[in-house]
């Protein structure tokens, strides 16, 4: 690891880089060199992204400071790394044997970014100072989140983000007497008949905020319920309140479970291993926002139950038939799947409803996304890669020598487990700045485990 002699001592631009790398990891800051428009599932196209820039940035400072250094290595995971090339040989395959393989080396690039920069998060953050600042950055990353999650609630259509990944206005069509679902998902739903903005913060769409906040909310948890320094708890806490005050607005029914089982599994954990020595005033913070939790649920029960009852239906039914339509793709295409990043491309050839509310949309189900592309070779592979990754994540974490980092690694952990639950009802692990925030994640977790206790 980057984590002996002079590569050991953080500098302040490394700081300012590390920050900056975290802060942005969910701005969709980019340059397409080649971008294909009508794609609505994974990777359109590929991109260099600020996340790219600021790796880079800090790979050139740390190999110029190791050029008398004769120490300077990096390991990679085994476990994890053995997985992802498994599943990388297996989705190149799939690419080239697919329908369509421009789409599906844009996937590929998107995923090996997305795991070099876990490989470089794991070699780099080194020591506590390191963590602490990527963790310190990624809350900040977080409230700018939750801030223009609030701009857009006061003030609708204020903030136009159409270069973020923000989706531009679309007239509605309509096919034989029902409003076609348009080509672009704008979020909207039906709450008591009337139709609901929901915010999508800087991300590119209401399920993936809520998401990304059901995946970094147990993060800001653990950090206000560990014994950190009191700006450190102060930031984390500043990050919860915003955290949860964004992800009511976003009305993902998702996204609330995914957090609700992250906070329950961390919860668990915490208890189980005695993460945690709660005094008298965290009790009383834990009870105040126990109290302002079900106060605000009391005074929104209506639109609560009515966005959890309204359009579940409907929500069902769609992707009942879009996950139809994955599974006749599987047994058509039994071993190599249709071809990665190509559902959309391909579903109105396997879709028995005949609707056209279908045949644009990627199957909302993660999993079931990988069989239909990759078939059940890349499915398997799949799941071998995310094992690999939780397995290691757990061993990590249970033989942590230091409790505040066995904290950051469980709390981070449960975060990306309710993600990934999140996603079995959406498509969104596939778009690049979420895999690759799940990534960075799975790489701060395990980082945190082994190398909180190291001095900087």
């Amino acid at each position: 690891m980057f984590c002996q002699n002079k590569l050991s001592i953080p500098k302040r631009l490394d700081l300012t880089l590390l920050f900056g790398l975290a802060a942005t990891l969910s701005l969709s800051i980019k340059k397409h060199f080649l971008f294909r428009d009508n794609h609505i599932g994974g990777s359109i196209g590929l991109r260099f992204s600020i996340t790219d820039a600021f790796v880079i940035a800090l790979l050139v400072a740390l190999l110029v400071r190791a050029t008398s250094n004769a120490n300077f290595r990096v390991r990679l995971n085994g476990p994890v790394t053995k997985a992802f090339l498994l599943y990388l040989a297996i989705a190149a395959l799939s690419t080239t044997f697919g329908a369509d393989i421009e789409l599906g080396v844009f996937e590929l690039v998107a995923l090996v970014q997305a795991y070099l920069l876990f490989a470089f998060l794991t070699n780099y953050l080194s020591n506590r100072r390191l963590i602490g600042t990527f963790i310190a950055g990624s809350l900040f990353g977080l409230l700018l989140q939750c801030g223009a999650t609030f701009i857009e609630v006061v003030r609708p259509g204020y903030l136009h983000l159409a270069s973020l990944g923000a989706v531009t206005e679309e007239e509605d069509l309509v096919v034989r007497g029902k409003t076609n679902l348009p080509h672009t998902d704008h979020g909207t739903t039906f709450i008591a008949g009337e139709v609901q903005e929901r915010p999508s913060g800087l991300l590119i769409h209401p399920n993936a905020l809520a998401l990304y906040l059901a995946m970094l909310i147990p993060v800001a948890a653990g950090v206000w319920l560990g014994h950190f320094n009191w700006r450190f708890r102060l930031l984390a806490a500043l990050a919860l309140a915003a955290g949860f005050g964004a992800i009511y607005f976003t009305l993902s029914r998702s996204g609330w479970l995914a957090l609700f089982a992250a906070m329950v599994c961390a919860s668990f954990a915490a208890k189980k291993w005695r993460l945690l020595r709660i005094g008298l005033r965290e009790k009383l913070a834990i009870a105040f926002v126990a109290v302002a939790t079900l106060t605000v649920a009391a005074v929104k029960a209506d639109k609560i139950v009515a966005r959890l009852t309204d359009t579940a239906s409907e929500a069902v039914d769609f992707r009942t038939q879009l996950s139809w339509t994955a599974l006749r793709m599987l047994s058509e295409h039994p071993f190599l799947g249709i071809g990665l990043n190509s559902f959309d491309v391909v579903a109105s050839d396997y879709d028995a409803s005949t609707t056209s509310r279908i045949k644009v949309y990627p199957v909302h189900n993660c999993v079931l996304l990988e069989f239909s592309e990759l078939g059940l070779f890349g499915g398997t592979s799949f799941l071998i890669l995310l094992g690999a990754a939780f397995v290691t994540l757990y061993r990590s974490a249970r033989t942590a020598s230091s409790v505040a980092g066995r904290l950051i690694s469980i709390f981070t952990g449960c975060g990306v487990g309710g993600f990934f639950l999140g996603d079995l009802s959406n498509p969104l692990y596939r778009t690049p700045i979420l895999t690759s925030l799940v990534w960075a994640q799975f790489g701060l977790a395990i980082a945190a485990a082994n190398n909180w206790q190291k001095e900087s």
